[in-house]
């Protein structure tokens, strides 16, 4: 050791007892010396000094000058200036390596949580796609449940309008008519005076029928006196016992009846005879 720090002068390392600091000392301020990185020195018991120490690994020391730490120097070693390059590639290399790989374990990483994105994003989409229908087939149950009961409702209610169409449509036909007839007949003794004149207008055409029918019994009268001297007595009987003969002996006989008194007519029309032949009061007047 004292053979290399005699033959590099620029360079002097001291050391202490227990070896915490190393210091790099340079004679000559004008020159600078290279930085010593990652430097693991033992350092050996020297029989000279009379110091005994075992050996350990130093500490590293990085950009250290004079201003740093002053110690005492007891040991002097020199290191070449040359040293500096393969020691600065081989820590370059290392970083390098660390870093390519921890640019793998990133792109590794962001790749897994990607996936767990993606796989997180489809679970929520059947998540949604599960209570969608979920949602739907309760729904068809309810629907299900509640269909015989709103067909009962729905056959009840249609059941009720029915009848109340029905109800109403009878109402309606009962009013018509019972508007008709007091339009057509607004008192009944009008009722009344139709019978009467219809009874009249009968009695009238018999009245014609009658006179016609003893025209022709009269002319028939004479024709007989015409030829009754050349006729029998059973001829004249036969011509006796005719219809026509017989009618118009009938209608003398009416012809000489008294007329009917009013109140005779009202107690005719209100007989048992004559309401089987009025019509009844619910049927209309035509």
């Amino acid at each position: 050791m004292k053979r290399a720090a005699m033959s590099n002068p620029n360079v002097k390392i001291t050391m202490g007892f227990h070896g915490e600091v190393i210091t790099i000392e340079d004679d000559e301020p004008a020159t600078e010396q290279p930085v010593v990185k990652n430097v693991k020195m033992e350092v050996q018991s020297a029989p000279d000094l009379g110091v005994t120490e075992p050996a350990r690994e130093q500490p590293v020391v990085k950009n250290t000058s004079k201003a740093e730490v002053q110690t005492p120097s007891d040991v002097t070693v020199v290191v070449p200036a040359s040293s500096d390059q393969p020691v600065e590639k081989s820590v370059r290399r290392g970083l390098e390596e660390e870093v390519a790989e921890l640019k793998q374990q990133l792109q590794k990483k962001e790749d897994m949580f990607q996936r767990a994105c993606r796989y997180a994003r489809e679970t929520e989409l059947r998540a949604e796609r599960a209570e969608n229908l979920l949602d739907s087939k309760q729904g068809i149950l309810e629907n299900s449940k509640y269909t015989e009961e709103l067909k009962m409702r729905i056959s009840c209610i249609t059941s009720q309008l029915e009848m109340e169409r029905r109800k109403a449509e009878e109402d309606r036909e009962r009013d018509r008519r019972r508007i008709e007839e007091l339009l057509l007949n607004p008192n009944p003794i009008w009722r009344v005076t139709c019978l009467n004149n219809q009874l009249e207008m009968e009695r009238r055409q018999a009245n014609a029928d009658r006179e016609k029918d003893n025209r022709r019994i009269e002319e028939l009268a004479r024709l007989l006196a015409k030829h009754e001297g050349d006729s029998g007595p059973d001829e004249m009987q036969q011509l006796h016992q005719s219809p026509q003969v017989q009618l118009h002996e009938q209608s003398q006989l009416q012809q000489q009846q008294p007329p009917e008194s009013p109140s005779e007519v009202q107690q005719l029309q209100y007989s048992p005879q004559m309401r089987q032949v009025l019509p009844p009061e619910d049927e209309k007047v035509q």
